[in-house]
């Protein structure tokens, strides 16, 4: 699967216009308020658009053009509480001058733009060009993106989900609070599970990690993990921000194999 290569950015949030070539990694560095969250919600945010609304509409391509309306209540992402929020200055019509756009050009040479605005019911416009990455972005099963906001903690607990909830919750933003269900799901995939390990004890050595679930008599997965040879197994919530955050991170890029990923 080809890389990005370039993104522009168009009326979202902070953002008026802003075009960035990306390299295999990039870091983001500014002042507060500079918009470096933004430009990460922002893919994100396309992509979970173009998700929300094959998920709502179905496949509506009409040659290279995707075009639907749906309701804000069946995005499955947005970065505020208020759909309104991330753009559009309080613009609502059919002008794309005001829409949000985002531009994604992979290293193959394939385009695509997502463009997002309001009509006057009150429900998301959206138009997709570009079907051959476009499908690709829309397809939930194999995120195009993963975005892991910052990791204070995780829960004590949780219980057993379905896939497509898991997949549903990743998409939305919302990868630490699906932590236990995704170690359970690489583990597994047995071959997934050694690489994630292997790449875990290259930050941090020693370090193993264990998950237990029973699907007829287990309500709740457990994870446990120990550093060196030490007899003694400790859940994972006592681990430190920074195992925490590495855990979560190699986890969704084993997984998923997203094409951008995107933490802070």
């Amino acid at each position: 699967m080809a890389d990005v290569r370039s993104i522009r950015i168009r009326r979202f949030k902070v953002i008026e216009d802003v075009a960035l070539d990306l390299a295999p990694a990039i870091v983001l560095v500014g002042a507060n308020n500079a918009g470096k969250s933004s430009i990460l919600q922002a893919l994100h945010f396309a992509t979970s658009v173009a998700q929300s609304a094959r998920l709502a509409a179905g496949p509506n391509w009409q040659g290279d053009v995707y075009g639907v309306g749906f309701r804000p209540e069946q995005l499955i992402y947005t970065p505020t509480a208020e759909f309104w929020a991330v753009g559009f200055k309080g613009r609502h019509g059919e002008r794309r001058d005001t829409w949000i756009n985002v531009e994604i050009e992979e290293t193959d040479g394939r385009k695509c733009l997502v463009a997002v605005g309001p009509v006057r019911n009150g429900n998301v416009s959206l138009r997709i060009e570009g079907r051959e990455l476009g499908e690709r972005i829309q397809d939930i099963s194999r995120p195009y993106t993963v975005y892991a906001p910052g990791l204070a903690g995780i829960a004590r607990s949780e219980q057993s989900l379905s896939q497509g909830v898991i997949r549903r919750t990743v998409a939305r933003g919302d990868a630490n609070l699906v932590l236990r269900n995704v170690l359970l799901w690489l583990f597994n995939r047995g071959e997934d599970w050694a690489q994630f390990q292997n790449d875990l004890r290259e930050l941090f050595p020693g370090i193993s990690l264990r998950v237990e679930f029973n699907d007829v008599a287990d309500e709740h997965i457990r994870v446990n993990f120990r550093k060196g040879d030490v007899d003694s197994w400790l859940p994972l919530d006592c681990a430190g921000t920074s195992v925490l955050q590495a855990i979560q991170v190699l986890t969704y890029i084993t997984l998923f194999k997203p094409t951008a990923f995107s933490t802070r």
